[in-house]
């Protein structure tokens, strides 16, 4: 599936900004982008609520009580940490429409 989205993707060492476009990515790029560093998006979750997020999967931006051990989402959605609350969460595999702020 494909997200028509504003891409921001920031430096992990000094969170600084490498680059900023729109275009379509596939849910596989935006993954790509969450391992590289802190991503700030939105997204409209199931109940119709708009989630604004600020995530990554990049292992050195998550305290360590909270780094992966393995497993797999059972809904084959898109995991992230979420830099603001400090838990992990997900987007469904059937939210179509992310935005990248």
């Amino acid at each position: 599936m494909d997200f028509s989205i504003f891409v921001l993707e920031t430096n992990t060492a000094n969170r600084t900004i490498i680059s900023m476009a729109k275009r379509k990515v596939t849910r596989k790029k935006l993954e790509e982008k969450l391992t590289k560093g802190e991503v700030k998006f939105s997204y409209e979750k199931l109940d119709g609520s708009i989630r604004e997020v600020r995530g990554t999967t990049n292992v050195e931006m998550i305290p360590e009580e909270w780094r992966p051990t393995g497993g797999s989402l059972a809904h084959g959605g898109t995991a992230y940490f979420d830099l603001d609350i400090q838990e992990w969460r997900s987007i469904s595999s059937v939210v179509s429409k992310v935005n990248i702020l």
